[in-house]
């Protein structure tokens, strides 16, 4: 049930539009996930699934070592995970290609569990690596992973969103320990200190609380992550984490631009944050943050998009042009005010005002692959968390084909290294009202990237996985251990 049913506004035409914006950024996202082998420290295979390839030609972009987010970012597969439920209408269709997804997706988490190693914290990171005990008559294999708060509240999101009423022991186990490390940052100790991107921690761990304290949990845990959610939620809106400029404008505190190019990107980073505990636009202090985001809009002839940071960041005016994701993010925030009645009736006249600018451009541009700006899909893949409202069985159908021809193409070229990867995607056959989609996944570089890599192996022994494994025909690619 959608209380602002902006949908129901629109004309036929438009109506057709958004859907098929939906869809396309649908096939866009199915697309960008990738499964491989990983072997854990007893030497077994585990099938895991993670989103690769559109964040590995921009981690350069973004200032980051090239060995950052070897088998994908855990932030971004947590909104991948959520975009793709919400799409589904809250629920994973009980076919063989989600339940491979998310048995891939608890693969790829466990892993990256701190669990194997001596002194066990429990808790997760976004990589593992294989070590061997020293000092023992007989060396023993282990795991360590480099664990952090905001990558085990986002693998803690995804499993408990996975668990209804029955929470494993092992769960369990996690999230007291996560309780106890966050308690410890919330004191503001070292790693509070360290924290570049506050906001960005403490927007993860709110959400994970929120999702959590609905649960049928028992009430020792409801009671610590209520205390943890509001001691957050007071430290996210504090001076220290977000600052008021002279002109009354506020922002989220980031670091220099010459020490972190991360921060050049402040409205992806706002919109990843706010995005997660959008129930703060109640805040008139968020709403201004939103503000001052819509206020910075660009004029094209395909009416005002939001670009992906402030224009004073532009190094370059002539490169001065909206976003589609960021204008996306901003027009689901918008929604969502409207659809949770927040804030006082003078907000809900701006974010109706705006809603309906910014939806109009989205719909004018999610098929011009030019306003794709930013092509990381943790930024455009946010305009799935809008609502769907038609669900059509022969659009379930048609996006399957689409997602597997354009997956074995890849597959083709991550294994093979022709160099033909555009060439193979231009031939696949799809309606030309999605044809931008090819346009935007050669935008991902997977021959530049595949060529080049270090952290995967060609196994072909794992032939006999071919078909199950959606697109592996002639053999499988081998995550090393890093």
């Amino acid at each position: 049930m959608v209380n602002y049913n902006f949908y129901a506004e629109l004309d036929e035409s438009k109506k057709i539009e958004y859907d098929r914006m939906l869809y396309s950024n649908y096939i866009l996202l199915r697309s960008d996930e990738f499964i491989f082998i990983e072997s854990d420290e007893n030497n077994t295979d585990h099938i895991s699934i993670s989103w690769i390839h559109s964040i590995k030609s921009y981690i350069k972009l973004l200032g980051l070592d090239e060995k950052t987010y070897p088998q994908g970012s855990f932030s971004s597969n947590r909104l991948y995970y959520q975009a793709l439920k919400n799409y589904h209408n809250n629920k994973f269709p009980k076919d063989k290609d989600f339940s491979l997804l998310l048995e891939g997706i608890k693969s790829f988490l466990t892993l990256r569990r701190d669990d194997s190693a001596i002194n066990r914290s429990l808790l997760f990171g976004s990589c593992f690596k294989i070590t061997k005990s020293l000092g023992t008559r007989e060396p023993i294999q282990y795991r360590t992973v480099d664990v952090s708060i905001r990558h085990s509240a986002a693998a803690l999101w995804i499993l408990f969103s996975e668990t209804t009423n029955r929470f494993s022991t092992m769960l369990l186990q996690s999230l007291e320990q996560f309780v106890e490390k966050v308690n410890f940052y919330l004191s503001k100790n070292f790693d509070w200190s360290s924290d570049h991107y506050k906001h960005l921690t403490l927007a993860t761990i709110i959400n994970l609380c929120n999702l959590v304290i609905n649960k049928n949990i028992d009430n020792k845990y409801i009671d610590s992550l209520s205390k943890i959610r509001r001691i957050s939620e007071q430290y996210i809106l504090s001076k220290e984490c977000l600052a008021q400029e002279i002109d009354g404008r506020f922002s989220w505190i980031v670091p220099p631009i010459k020490s972190s190019e991360l921060s050049r990107y402040d409205y992806f980073l706002n919109f990843c944050s706010l995005v997660q505990v959008p129930h703060l636009l109640a805040d008139e202090r968020c709403q201004a943050l939103l503000e001052n985001m819509l206020e910075n809009k660009i004029k094209t002839e395909y009416g005002y998009g939001i670009p992906i940071h402030s224009i004073s960041n532009f190094s370059d005016i002539k490169t001065l042009k909206p976003d589609f994701g960021a204008t996306a993010s901003a027009l689901y925030l918008l929604w969502y005010c409207l659809e949770n009645k927040l804030g006082n009736e003078r907000w809900h006249k701006y974010c109706e005002e705006y809603f309906d600018i910014l939806l109009n451009f989205c719909l004018n541009t999610y098929s011009k692959h030019e306003f794709y700006t930013f092509l990381i899909l943790e930024n455009i893949s946010k305009v799935l968390l809008l609502p769907r409202f038609n669900f059509s069985a022969a659009d379930k159908k048609k996006n399957r084909e689409y997602i597997h021809q354009i997956r074995k193409t890849i597959n083709y070229e991550v294994i093979d290294h022709k160099g033909r990867f555009e060439r193979s995607l231009d031939n696949i056959r799809i309606p030309n009202e999605y044809e931008h989609i090819k346009k935007i996944i050669k935008r991902w570089e997977i021959s530049k990237y595949w060529k080049d890599q270090k952290a995967w192996q060609y196994d072909p022994s794992y032939s006999r996985l071919g078909e199950f494994m959606g697109g592996f025909f002639t053999g499988a690619v081998k995550a090393l251990s890093s």
